[in-house]
């Protein structure tokens, strides 16, 4: 079983590699760069009857890309790097959780698995057959519970947590159902770190990775914070080793 646990020593040597591997794998080229400056705006509904806001980067194709929010961010805060993949070749799908942004209904963080099952049945409804789930602290939860329910290519969790009274997240029967490549990031300071290690040490997924950052950048804030450009060298080559463009 592969199980790699990286801290935090050269970023310069880590992005240098990674960097390395995404353009030997998805080079950015004319033939490769999307239109992401036209983002599709989309609806879609919940098996409980909710109306939910989604967004379309890039064009149809495989692998499709999930981006699921946290608290108290919409779909907007991923748009950013939802323009990145899209840059890339991948098809990126952002979406509201219910009360939040354009979703209807009423912010229930219990329920954001049953938004994020909608929004994959949406995804491959629309023609995607690999999907990659990505997901940041309240995100990242629903993200782990359905990436043990679902196949996927594989799943990016940013400061995940396990379930409790407030979220819906992984259970550790859940978290060990997690067979598909795994990335988990976190931040060493952030209150997500010991549950995000946890999570890891219990997910059974053979391709796993951890990555403990310094600081206490949470969940997407690492892509924006001081740790933003390893964060994505990371993210990017993970997706180029286990999702990459045109598969």
């Amino acid at each position: 079983m592969l199980r790699t646990l990286i801290f935090l020593r050269s970023p310069a040597v880590l992005s240098a590699g990674l960097m390395a591997l995404i353009l030997a794998v998805t080079p950015i080229t004319s033939d490769t760069a999307r239109a992401s400056d036209d983002p599709e705006p989309v609806t879609f509904g919940t098996e409980d009857g909710l109306s939910l806001a989604g967004t379309w980067y890039g064009e149809a194709g495989n692998p499709a890309v999930i981006l699921s929010h946290m608290r108290p961010d919409t779909q907007d805060d991923w748009a950013f790097f939802a323009r990145r993949l899209a840059e890339l070749g991948y098809r990126a799908f952002t979406f509201d959780f219910r009360g939040h942004g354009g979703s209807g209904g009423s912010p229930d963080p219990r329920k954001t698995d049953v938004d994020l099952r909608a929004a994959l049945q949406y995804v491959r409804n629309s023609g995607a057959t690999d999907v990659v789930l990505i997901g940041g602290s309240m995100g990242a939860m629903a993200t782990a519970k359905l990436a043990a329910e679902e196949t996927v290519l594989a799943a990016v969790l940013m400061a995940p947590y396990w379930d409790n009274e407030t979220f819906a997240g992984p259970t550790r029967a859940e978290a060990r159902a997690i067979t598909s490549p795994l990335l988990v990031m976190t931040a060493r300071d952030d209150s997500s770190a010991a549950e995000s290690r946890e999570i890891f040490e219990a997910a059974g997924a053979d391709g796993k990775h951890i990555k403990v950052f310094s600081g206490g950048d949470h969940g997407r804030r690492l892509l924006i914070g001081r740790h933003a450009v390893e964060s994505e060298m990371l993210i990017l080559g993970f997706l180029a080793a286990h999702a990459p463009v045109g598969r």
